[in-house]
């Protein structure tokens, strides 16, 4: 028992070990440009033109290698939660003059939040597992699974793609399904379904085996656009004046 838990913890630190380097010397154009328009998102909001923030946050991330000028495409709640994330790295540019877009440590940091995410979305599946009564034996091999699977470790530690973004929120839609918590079980996948559209082949089929009614189906898919709205809806009336 005790080697196969020395096993276990080797095979784990050799994990992190790899998505440790590939975190540190790999970067990607897509999360260097976000990044920029997360940290430019201070400025649009304290200049108080936060409804013109499209229009604005049309730039180059500063990057040397991408110096590409690129808009935003995403909803504002992606840009938030980078603005937020990536709060410390505008107080370094702000204050400190730091080319936080040249910086290693800086880039770094902000891939980091990446990390943090898969934290986040173990964490929640840890409960989703849990509330299926899944063993704990069976909890951390899946969990591992997870995380040291090859797809994630690409998309989080390589190429730092943020579709991982909506994955928690997934998960506690799932959770609150199993739950039989309807409103909590929509309202997940609705701000989840800001951050990715995807979700949506998710949510439908679980939308079909929990009600049997087209009146059920029709209500609760508008309720999952709600969120959408309330986040697109101020720019869009905003463009039209």
């Amino acid at each position: 028992m005790i080697k196969a838990k020395k096993t276990d913890m080797a095979i784990c630190l050799c994990s992190c070990f790899v998505c440790v380097v590939l975190l540190i010397s790999h970067t990607y154009n897509d999360i260097i440009v976000t990044t920029r328009h997360g940290i430019n998102f201070w400025d649009i909001l304290l200049d108080g033109k936060i409804l013109e923030f499209y229009h604005l946050n049309v730039t180059a991330s500063g990057n040397d290698y991408y110096p590409v000028v690129q808009g935003c495409a995403y909803n504002i709640l992606v840009y938030i939660v980078f603005a937020i994330w990536n709060f410390p790295l505008y107080l370094l540019e702000r204050f400190a003059n730091v080319d936080v877009m040249n910086t290693i440590p800086c880039l770094v940091y902000s891939k980091l939040m990446l990390v943090a995410y898969t934290a986040v979305t173990a964490f929640v599946l840890k409960k989703l597992l849990t509330e299926l009564k899944v063993s704990k034996e069976r909890q951390s091999l899946l969990i591992y699974t997870f995380a040291s699977s090859s797809l994630l470790v690409t998309v989080v530690f390589i190429t730092g793609q943020y579709d991982i973004l909506s994955l928690p929120l997934v998960l506690m839609g799932i959770l609150a399904f199993v739950k039989r918590e309807d409103k909590a079980f929509v309202f997940w996948f609705g701000i989840a379904f800001c951050f990715k559209y995807f979700v949506a082949v998710i949510f439908v089929p679980l939308l079909l085996l929990r009600h049997k009614k087209v009146a059920e189906w029709v209500r609760n898919l508008a309720m999952l656009l709600v969120p959408v709205l309330v986040t697109k809806l101020p720019f869009l009336l905003y463009d039209s004046l």
